[in-house]
Parts: C-alpha cells; structure tokens; sequence
C-alpha cells in the first residue's frame, strides 16, 4: 500500500496508544509494527479494518477504499487485525475512540463484532461490512458465496469432463477459521460444500477423500503434502484461498507432478494466481477474480455519499471465472 500523507505532529496521547495497539494511517507493513496515527488536513477521519494486511485482498480494500475517500479530503486510518478475533476487537475500539466517522469492517469474526458495531452507530458512526453476521451495520458490500462455488464447481466440471476423470478423488483445503460456521469464511465453506455435493459428487461421482484446514501458505503447503501422501490418486485439490492455492501448486511442481497430473483452483483471484494459471504450466488452473479495487472504490464512494447526503448505499460484488483461457485478460501492471 502506498505510504498515505502525513502533516502535522502526532496527535495527543490518547491517539498515540491507539496507534500502539495497531491502527494506522501509515503503510500495512507500518501498521504491523505499531506506526504510529497522524493527523491530516481534511473533513474527517475514516477507518478501515482488514482481517490481515498480509493478504492482498485486504490491500486491495485499503488501496481502492483510500483512494475514493482521500480524494474527497478525508484521512484514512488503517487497523490490521492478524487474523485475530481480539486484535479485530480491539482495533474496532481504536478506530471509534480516533473519532472516524464512518468504518470499514472487514472482519474475520463478524458476529463477534455486532455489539461493537452497535456502539459505533450509537455514536453517529457509517457502518459498511462485508457480512450480514455484523448485525448492526448502515450497508454492505453484498457478496454471493452461492454464485462463487457454482463457478468452482463448474471449472472442476469441465476439468473432469476434459481428462475423462468422472469418479476421481478430490481433497479441499480450508482458511483455518472456515471451521466456525459464524466466520465469513465458514459461510462460504458452507456453500461450497453444498455446491460441490450437488454438482460433483452427486453429478460426477467424485470422491471428496480428504478435507483439511490450514492456518497459513506453509501448513498449507505442508498439508498438501500430507494429503497426496494418504491420497496419492487424487486428482483435483481445492484451495479456499488464492494464497494457498499458489502455495500448493509450487508444492506439487516441485514434487515432480505435470501441469496437467492435477487440478489446483484457488478463491479471489489475486494477481500472483491469475499470473500463475495464464503461463499454463502450473496446476493451478482456476480461480474465481473478484474485483476488490472496483468494489473497494465503491465502498469509498459509498462512505462519502453517506457523509455528505445521508444516504446509505450497499455495493454489490462481482465474479469472474479465471482459467487457464482467459486469465491473461485479467493480468494487471
């Protein structure tokens, strides 16, 4: 992320101790070290909090979203929760005691943050999530888990049908905190495993043989390895994220199996993944692009609507199926 402006000295203490809790206005990689808050000219602060600023994705947000509301003169402020419930609290708290008028809430553990939320509002603060589990929030970036696993499950379709695999053994690898059905992503692990039930194992006999859960691109790596070690024929292996995704086909790769031995899709469509399907020699082979900046300038958009005019605006996000025919479409500078 690119390093926002900074005028003015630190704020007073209060402002300092919230900076040392971890929200920022500085870079992600700032944020992370405890960068302290600044002041900046402008109508108001915003504040942004991302489940990791690790991710990607998350940066996309922070990019798009800062972009729409700094050119309306607003300061951003940034919390980065790593993948914590407690630091996401705790930077929710932050991001209301800076005083910002309205929060963006990309949170890992959304019920978890529906008695927060509620305080934010009482004090006047623009809510906008990325999950009705919020409860308490002014709108939301509308996102369809139903429509991203029938894209999945369609690419693994036309895999099977390509290589004859009717019948193959599948494994899938879930973010760590999809195992609690009240996280974000336990919702979408929950209409994917509806979908691929319907759509493959229903409609192409596949076996699902092995489900795991990793924490990180590392123990995802290493699961991956676990996986074909118990499960040497399985043939399509699904990544709940773009990041793992990448991660497990350099595994494979470096274990000596072919582009086209296996089947690895991924999930959000980071540029490092669609880069990796559209040179085609990888296993990774799909994923599903879902434009964060767009949404992200949408969401910034949204914010000063609210503030100026009062009037609340949910933003609607869309997918796009990647793979190994278009992904070249999709490659930005």
């Amino acid at each position: 992320m690119k390093k926002k402006k900074i005028a003015g000295i630190f704020l007073a203490a209060a402002m300092c101790l919230m900076a040392v809790t971890g929200c920022s206005s500085e870079s992600p990689a700032e944020a992370d070290n405890g960068g302290d808050s600044s002041s900046a000219e402008g109508s108001g602060s915003i504040g942004i909090l991302v489940v990791s600023t690790g991710s990607q994705w998350c940066n996309d947000i922070i990019d798009s979203v800062s972009a729409a509301v700094e050119k309306e003169g607003y300061e951003v402020i940034v919390s980065d929760s790593q993948t914590s419930a407690d630091n996401e609290l705790s930077g929710m708290e932050n991001l209301i005691n800076a005083g910002c008028e309205a929060i963006v809430v990309n949170s890992m553990n959304p019920a978890g943050l529906a008695d927060i939320c509620k305080e934010a509002q009482d004090q006047g603060i623009y809510i906008i999530g990325w999950s009705d589990l919020l409860e308490n929030y002014d709108a939301l970036v509308v996102e369809d888990p139903a429509a991203e696993a029938e894209m999945i499950a369609g690419a693994i379709t036309d895999y099977i049908d390509e290589t004859e695999n009717e019948g193959c053994e599948m494994a899938t690898i879930w973010l760590a905190d999809a195992a609690n059905p009240d996280t974000t992503a336990g919702v979408f692990k929950e209409a994917l495993e509806a979908e691929f039930e319907e759509t493959l194992v229903q409609g192409k006999n596949v076996n699902i043989v092995n489900s795991q859960y990793a924490s990180d691109t590392t123990n995802a790596m290493n699961t991956a390895e676990a996986i074909l070690a118990a499960n040497p024929d399985v043939k399509v292996i699904f990544c709940q994220s773009d990041e793992m995704g990448v991660a497990v086909a350099q595994t494979l790769e470096s274990s000596g199996i072919g582009a086209d031995d296996i089947m690895v899709c991924g999930l959000d469509g980071s540029s490092e993944a669609i880069s990796t399907i559209a040179g085609g020699q990888s296993t990774l082979r799909s994923t599903v692009f879902a434009d964060t900046t767009t949404v992200g300038t949408k969401v910034g958009e949204s914010i000063c609507n609210y503030l100026s005019g009062g009037e609340a605006e949910d933003v609607v996000a869309e997918y796009a199926l990647v793979n190994r025919e278009n992904a070249s479409e999709y490659i930005t500078e």
